[in-house]
């Protein structure tokens, strides 16, 4: 009999583990996060939405913020207790007095294309107009990179903000800009229209913290168990996303509003490619963001890791069995 109830009460524990502790019915907290773009960086948080969400005690709402500067503006004043954003912003924020920590990730490497309307020698002319989603976001920082590798400076081209990767591919095909750097859904568009590829930047496999989970550190520091159980909904969805191709699509039609199979297909694949398993933030690309940003003339006021990264969150769930719960839980190809 005491080892029928052992044997009970060890699969019970191991349950909890895997899905962690369900609220009660009507126990739902509110939770909002921002995006600066539907694109592929963020699907982790649309597969996170609804039922899983709710799993986790969260009613959890995606506000699209247009650019990731603009997002964390939002956040500060507190109309959002999240922002999916990158590293490089979060630093610039802290670096303007901000309090931001980033608690978990999606990308650790730059996943940009840089396309062209058409073929030129140089690749990017002097006086070209480069579309980005605002200055001092990701894709500013990766023009300034990629401009610097070409022997060029910012002065000797036009940098304008257009917002998400899918106004500026709209830029593209309008003339309104030469170049830009862009994400899925908009490389398969791009290479649709017949735009050239500049340079690749995943294909260099740059350590970069490119896309991350960004909250307040006073928020945080008052409400980590509602941090911790949205993460817990953000990697489920993340393993429910990478386990469950048909479905995965079906939230990518849905979110992107597209119901182009060839666009799909490519988002999805690129999702599967991109992302990180576990939301641990990366040490060496956290490195990187600092080293670059100084050599790009940004300051950086700490390049402490404990300044601007709080990984309590992920290394409890590590530590409690969650996220190899979930490994268990999903099969994933």
């Amino acid at each position: 009999m005491y080892a029928l109830s052992r044997r009970f009460f060890v699969s019970l524990a191991t349950g909890f583990a895997i899905a962690g502790a369900i609220a009660p019915a009507g126990a739902q907290t509110s939770f909002k996060i921002g995006i600066s773009s539907p694109s592929v960086s963020i699907l982790s948080v649309y597969f996170a939405e609804g039922e899983i969400a709710k799993k986790h005690g969260l009613n959890l709402e995606v506000v699209s913020a247009e650019g990731g500067t603009r997002g964390l503006q939002v956040l500060m004043s507190g109309e959002i207790q999240a922002m999916h954003v990158g590293l490089a912003p979060m630093v610039q924020a802290n670096n303007k007095g901000a309090d931001l920590r980033m608690i978990g990730a999606s990308l650790n490497t730059l996943p940009f294309v840089i396309y062209a309307t058409k073929k030129s020698d140089p690749p990017i002319p002097k006086g070209s107009v480069i579309g980005i989603s605002t200055f001092g976001s990701e894709t500013d920082i990766a023009i300034s990179i990629v401009l610097r590798n070409m022997g060029l400076t910012r002065k000797d081209v036009e940098i304008t903000q257009l917002g998400g990767t899918s106004q500026r591919f709209a830029a593209l095909v309008a003339g309104r800009a030469f170049a830009a750097p862009l994400l899925e859904p908009s490389i398969t568009a791009a290479e649709e229209k017949g735009f050239t590829k500049v340079i690749d930047l995943y294909e260099a496999r740059t350590p970069w913290v490119f896309d991350g989970i960004v909250i307040p550190r006073e928020w945080l520091a008052k409400n980590q168990q509602t941090a911790t159980n949205f993460m817990k909904a953000y990697l489920e969805g993340t393993y429910k996303g990478l386990s469950d191709e048909k479905w995965a699509k079906e939230v990518i039609a849905r979110r992107l509003r597209t119901r182009d199979e060839k666009v799909i297909d490519f988002t999805y694949k690129d999702y599967q490619r991109l992302m990180t398993r576990d939301a641990s933030v990366s040490i060496p690309g956290a490195e990187n963001v600092f080293a670059r940003l100084k050599e790009i003339d940004l300051a950086v006021v700490s390049d402490k890791l404990a300044d601007h990264i709080d990984s309590r969150v992920i290394d409890s769930l590590k530590k409690d069995g969650f996220i190899s719960g979930l490994e268990k839980q999903y099969s994933i190809k």
